[in-house]
């Protein structure tokens, strides 16, 4: 459960709390601590007029936040505050999520989702090029380049959507950059197409990504399965 340190500090030396502020950053991070607030402007809703400086800082919990401020390194940095001002501090935990929420991990699937669109946007799709062979007509070629490179980016999406962010990207990677390597016949008509990135420490040059069977249907090719 996080938890929060509150300080309510007057300053009454100006010059030398600067100084206090320039070396508390990094002894605060050192225990995973945060500024929530760091001064500003105050706003008084109700009671007596707020006329101190206000300080949030967040910790992973409320020891971290007692280690914080009991620590050796901070009770160095407070000997320059000395002077300089006088202040209160208080640490309290903060507020427990909801049991079984999962809207954090819903809400990052959706921007993972958002991101990878833009990228498709942002780069539009290569076409997925290769050795196919003669009796393949271009119009088959670009169909078939076309089915697995969407196929791709569909499994890239899948991806993001559980989380999978790294997979995301290097499936978007590898549909972008890959090539049809071999075409070979299968069983009643269908054709395997080995999907590849040019890799010239391999025997045959290229490292394998994907392997498709597709069948064709009216004059058109479906892809009919895949080794990924």
């Amino acid at each position: 459960m996080p938890a929060y340190l509150i300080g309510r500090v007057e300053i009454t030396d100006r010059e030398r709390y600067a100084e206090y502020m320039k070396v508390t950053p990094a002894v605060i991070e050192r225990f995973g601590g945060r500024f929530i607030v760091r001064g500003g402007d105050v706003v008084t809703l109700e009671g007596p007029p707020e006329t101190h400086r206000i300080v949030v800082i967040e910790f992973p919990t409320l020891d971290q936040a007692k280690a914080f401020y009991n620590s050796d390194q901070y009770l160095e940095a407070k000997k320059l505050r000395q002077g300089a001002a006088t202040a209160q501090f208080i640490a309290m935990d903060g507020c427990a999520p909801p049991k079984g929420n999962k809207a954090p991990l819903l809400l990052l699937g959706l921007i993972g989702v958002l991101a990878l669109g833009l990228v498709l946007l942002a780069f539009q799709p290569t076409a997925t090029v290769g050795k196919f062979p003669n009796q393949f007509s271009a119009a088959e070629r670009s169909e078939i380049a076309s089915l697995i490179r969407h196929d791709g980016y569909r499994r890239a999406v899948r991806a993001a959507a559980r989380g999978q962010f790294k997979p995301a990207w290097r499936l978007i990677c590898n549909t972008r950059q890959q090539s049809v390597w071999r075409v070979g016949n299968q069983p009643d008509g269908a054709i395997a197409v080995h999907v590849g990135i040019e890799d010239k420490t391999q025997t045959d040059g290229y490292r394998l990504c994907s392997r498709y069977i597709l069948v064709k249907e009216k004059g058109h090719w479906k892809l009919e399965g895949a080794d990924l």
